[in-house]
């Protein structure tokens, strides 16, 4: 699949939203290596720049015109082309920030864990996904998607591993010394 930047953006404040809410919640005053996994166009990335602007900031994303998008909005970061399951760095962060990407990934109940083995000593994983899967909206659009003569080319085009606040608890409580998890 590919993503189109500048539709992307046309719903940039209903995109930025949730980051923005996230990002309200991270209790690091001073972190010194960010990164924002799929990180898009870069609003999202924009808004760790604003928070925290001496830290070495870095987004990554496997959409090459997102990155390109990316690097021509003028955020100081290094932007890193790849996927998040094989996304394996040579250093520890201080946050790890994710907004609306990990619901794309299958086999989460060691993709999380996975990933919070990456920060620092005290360091904050904080992450957003959306939970509206099972709503009408999304059920009747499934219900279409498989009906019509459409069916054989839908068949698994959007596969998105949906989670619970009480599943990421029980993945994450293991590998995590104090855990904020809510619904909005």
């Amino acid at each position: 699949m590919s993503w189109d930047p500048k539709t992307y953006l046309d719903f940039e404040d209903e995109r930025t939203r949730p980051a923005a809410e996230l990002l309200a919640r991270v209790n690091h005053k001073s972190p010194n290596h960010v990164i924002d996994l799929g990180c898009g166009p870069g609003n999202s990335t924009a808004l760790l720049a604003r928070r925290w602007p001496k830290a070495k900031l870095e987004g990554l994303d496997s959409s090459e015109p997102m990155l390109d998008q990316a690097r021509r909005s003028g955020i100081n970061a290094t932007w890193l082309s790849g996927d998040i399951p094989g996304w394996a760095p040579k250093k520890r962060y201080d946050v790890i920030f994710t907004n609306a990407t990990l619901q794309w990934i299958a086999e989460q109940d060691s993709l999380l864990p996975r990933l919070m083995s990456h920060l620092e000593r005290g360091g904050i994983f904080a992450f957003q996904v959306p939970t509206n899967f099972n709503e009408p909206s999304h059920r009747l659009m499934r219900d279409v998607a498989a009906e019509g003569p459409w069916a054989d080319k839908l068949t698994n085009i959007r596969n998105i591993t949906p989670g619970t606040p009480r599943g990421y608890y029980e993945i994450l409580e293991p590998h995590s010394s104090a855990l904020d998890i809510w619904e909005t």
